[in-house]
């Protein structure tokens, strides 16, 4: 899920997870493409995923789909597992690590190689860096330069990067909410925040721990529970998707398996 231009691009749960754009408050709903995407992002005039159905013949594949629909356009070669769209091209986690390409799909090359003992996946940039978290193996905090080189490892025990400004945000130990400075190193622990997923948005992180919705105000270092207000459902499993448009988009997933998508 991403915002672009006062307009919502999005998996849309009522449409057999079609990719989808509406209006901040619902309205003005319609299918850009069906197919199931995940990754959402926009730049320019395309809207870029990766398809996200196991029993399409490109699952794992990134495509491009003008914003306004049309048929969609396969890039490159390579699966992916997680992807970033910037001005400078499409990066993403295919192959054995962290590769590179063009916008329109060309120029594809290989970023970082891993040796077998960790995976890549979260991708966020940092100056002229990219930054990745693996969360199988070796847990660990990785960088490689944009154009390639030699990859350093800035932190073990950490997972789900996310940079805001010259903070860099992950789940540490036990899966605590961990800040760190990019330029002096020093860290911070919410020994009472968990997470598995987090999203930063206007000086503020959005986090699940599975169960709740919460946010901390990444200024005033406060924290609170924004959904449910209790403990939560035992039987639910809630999944954030992003936040757009001071809308906050998440997924409950009740025990009989029913998926319900909302915002809060």
């Amino acid at each position: 899920l991403c915002e672009h231009e006062g307009k919502v691009y999005y998996q849309d749960f009522n449409h057999e997870k079609y990719l989808c754009v509406m209006n901040p408050d619902g309205t003005d709903k319609r299918v850009i493409t069906e197919e199931v995407p995940q990754a959402i992002q926009v730049e320019g005039d395309y809207v870029y995923y990766i398809v996200d159905d196991a029993e399409s013949s490109y699952y794992n594949r990134i495509k491009r789909v003008k914003k306004e629909g049309g048929e969609a356009e396969l890039l490159g070669n390579e699966k992916a597992g997680s992807m970033l769209v910037t001005k400078e091209g499409i990066f993403f986690t295919g192959g054995d690590g962290i590769m590179r390409m063009e916008a329109d799909g060309s120029k594809e090359e290989t970023l970082a190689v891993s040796d077998g003992t960790r995976d890549y996946g979260w991708l966020c940039i940092y100056g002229d860096s990219i930054i990745s978290g693996g969360v199988l193996g070796e847990k660990s905090l990785r960088a490689v330069k944009l154009d390639g080189g030699e990859e350093v490892t800035l932190y073990d025990g950490f997972m789900y990067p996310q940079i805001d400004g010259d903070k860099l945000y992950c789940a540490g130990k036990q899966g605590k909410l961990t800040e760190i400075s990019v330029t002096t190193g020093e860290q911070r622990t919410w020994n009472s925040v968990y997470v598995n997923r987090s999203v930063c948005y206007d000086e503020k992180l959005y986090y699940t721990n599975g169960r709740q919705l919460g946010v901390v105000d990444t200024v005033e270092g406060k924290e609170r529970i924004m959904y449910p207000k209790d403990n939560g459902n035992e039987l639910a499993t809630l999944e954030l998707y992003g936040v757009a448009a001071n809308r906050l988009f998440f997924t409950e997933k009740e025990k009989e398996d029913t998926e319900k998508f909302g915002c809060q």
